[in-house]
């Protein structure tokens, strides 16, 4: 599950990367978030996922969900996960940032970091430096590679229009996601709202 946060994308620095890309998503494995997938309302919960494809090296399933609230548990769980970005990352760095994001999350769950408002934060382990941090996908996404980047530009743009479309344009109710979060409508009627592919071009 890749995280999003009030309309920016969770990443992580690759400055060593073999490929010149800069940054690769921030990945968090679903296996670790599986408690608190069936709690309605909570951030995680299976239905605030959406389904955005298939990653191109291993064809792996990618979900995106807006985290906010879920911060410090989507953190703990991205260090399980760090060993994975061999897209852009070499064997060495790929695991400093596993190592280096076990800290970052033992130090968030003491409340001594964050990544809000756009702010990185940088642990220093074993000589080797990972970033973590929260950008718009204007500054990350034109030094990924192009398939990460897609995936990001689509899904910033898929949480974007979710989170303008609570209600229902013909009967004013909640709205309810369907489809994987890529349908919108009300309980009462059959009708549904698709997004417009102009809220793609918003988010980047």
């Amino acid at each position: 599950m890749r995280p999003y946060g009030e309309g920016e994308v969770w990443v992580v620095a690759t400055p060593d990367a073999e490929d010149g890309a800069k940054w690769v998503p921030a990945e968090a494995p679903l296996r670790a978030l599986r408690a608190m997938a069936h709690h309605p309302g909570h951030p995680l919960a299976h239905d605030k996922l959406s389904f955005m494809g298939f990653r191109g090296r291993d064809g792996a399933p990618v979900f995106c969900a807006d985290v906010t609230g879920a911060e410090d548990t989507v953190r703990a769980a991205i260090e399980t996960h760090m060993h994975s970005y061999g897209n852009g990352a070499n064997d060495a760095a790929a695991a400093a940032a596993a190592a280096a994001a076990a800290a970052v999350a033992a130090a968030a769950a003491e409340g001594a970091g964050s990544t809000a408002g756009g702010v990185a934060t940088t642990t220093t382990v074993a000589a080797a430096t990972v970033t973590i941090a929260v950008r718009n996908t204007k500054s990350v996404s034109p030094d990924m590679r192009r398939d990460d980047a897609g995936l990001v530009v689509a899904a910033a743009g898929l949480l974007k229009w979710q989170s303008r479309t609570k209600f229902c344009a013909k009967c004013g109710h909640p709205n309810k996601l369907v489809k994987a979060g890529h349908k919108a409508g009300g309980a009462l009627h059959s009708t549904h709202q698709f997004m417009h592919l102009s809220t793609l071009n918003e988010s980047t």
